[in-house]
């Protein structure tokens, strides 16, 4: 039996940027698709504008976190009202 030995992973052949900013797919989709995979989450997922302070979209346990009752309602929240001064100059 012939063994090789295995490669060290901090060689500069194999840790060379080139290698990992090479996508071997196409990794574009659009947003509708985007938006459906992060609505399965079980985690708190939202777009916020930062720009007009609000919530664009959230997933379920989002709302759950928000204590909204429906996207529409947290999407019409001032986001602003509440924040620090030194969070909006952000």
């Amino acid at each position: 039996m012939i063994v090789q030995p295995r490669k060290n992973l901090m060689q500069p052949s194999i840790m060379q940027p080139s290698i990992y900013a090479q996508p071997t797919q196409d990794l574009t989709c659009d947003l509708d698709e985007v938006l459906r995979r992060l609505t399965k989450l079980h985690q708190a997922i939202w777009v916020f504008d930062i720009d007009h302070n609000r919530v664009l979209w959230a997933n379920a346990e989002a709302l759950n976190f928000w204590n909204a009752n429906s996207l529409e309602l947290l999407v019409d929240r001032d986001m602003g009202k509440d924040m620090s001064v030194s969070v909006a100059k952000r």
